[in-house]
Parts: structure tokens; C-alpha cells; sequence
């Protein structure tokens, strides 16, 4: 029988590795894939989930089941990690990464799906950080509002509005991008 995340918890702040590793087989990919949505690195992801699995190991005890779900607390930490290094890069370089990972599941998928995809993709590069955070949350790892504002850090109606301007500049930015 599968252990709850609280119980995993409890284990982890008890510095159970074995309770640590589930925690991070249970999580690790749904991370990973948030953090590629937003920072459209790979490497830049991989640095993000190991440092946000990292924080989990040293902070657990400050996890509270009381006021989130544990999803929504890791969200929350790779959320914020990848809106520090997207800040980091920026003030490193006004370059923007160019990579998002081709995320269809097999050849013929990518193959009927390529030039939405890539569309969507273009678009998705040239909203903000937190625009592709909400979207990202909201669509693909399909969190509900809530979980997404508590991800986010704001309250659900500004995660509302949030959402309402991301999607309009997708919108904006695909139809900019269907034009050309």
C-alpha cells in the first residue's frame, strides 16, 4: 500500500532516505516538467528540482498539511526557484534561452502535431516568467486555482486575473505568430 505525502513527510523530517527517495520518485518528473515549461532549459530544469528536492530535505519540517497540500508546496518551491534564475539570467545576460522540450509522446503524435506545437511553443517564449508559471500550473500540470495561487504565492483572485492577462497575451502572441 502507497504511503500518503503526509505520512512521507513525517518520515523525511525524521530523516527517513528511504521515505526521501519515494518522495522524489513520486514527484521528480511533474517537477521536472513544471520547471521545463518555465525556464525552457533543460539543464536549467535538472539545477531547479535537484535544488528544490534539496530545500524539501533540509526544510521539511517547515511543510505544514494544515495549510497546503504537499503538491502545492513543492509547486510553490519550484515556482519561485525557476523566477530566481530567470532573474539570475537576466542579469547575466539579456539573452533569451531558445530551447522548450519536445514534450509529444511519440513520433506519429509529434509528427500530426509539430506546427501547433511549435506555434504554441513560439508564443509561450515570449511571455513573461510568471505568465508561463500560471499557464504551466494551470494547463499542464492541472492544478486547480487555488493550488495555483498558493503555488504562486498570491491570493486566488489575483491568480484569476493573472491567468485572464496570460492567456490574452498567448492569445496575442499566437495570433502574432500565425500572421508571419
Amino acid at each position: 500500500m502507497e504511503e500518503s505525502d503526509e505520512t512521507l513527510m513525517r518520515k523525511v523530517i525524521a530523516r527517513d532516505r528511504e521515505a526521501f527517495n519515494v518522495l522524489m520518485k513520486r514527484y521528480g518528473r511533474r517537477l521536472m516538467a513544471l520547471a521545463l515549461n518555465i525556464l525552457r532549459s533543460s539543464a536549467g530544469a535538472e539545477d531547479v528540482v535537484q535544488e528544490a528536492f534539496v530545500r524539501v530535505w533540509l526544510r521539511a519540517d517547515s511543510f505544514d498539511a494544515r495549510q497546503s497540500q504537499l503538491t502545492t508546496w513543492l509547486h510553490r518551491i519550484v515556482v519561485n526557484l525557476c523566477i530566481d534564475q530567470v532573474r539570475k539570467q537576466r542579469l547575466e545576460s539579456d539573452d533569451e534561452l531558445d530551447f522548450l522540450p519536445d514534450q509529444a509522446p511519440d513520433a506519429l503524435g509529434r509528427a500530426l502535431d509539430t506546427e501547433r506545437r511549435d506555434a504554441v511553443h513560439r508564443a509561450l517564449r515570449g511571455l513573461g516568467v510568471r505568465h508561463r508559471a500560471a499557464l504551466t500550473l494551470f494547463h499542464f500540470q492541472e492544478l486547480s486555482g487555488r493550488e495555483c495561487a498558493a503555488a504562486l504565492g498570491i491570493s486566488e483572485s489575483a491568480f484569476e486575473s493573472l491567468l485572464i492577462r496570460a492567456r490574452a497575451a498567448l492569445r496575442q502572441s499566437l495570433h502574432a505568430y500565425m500572421e508571419t
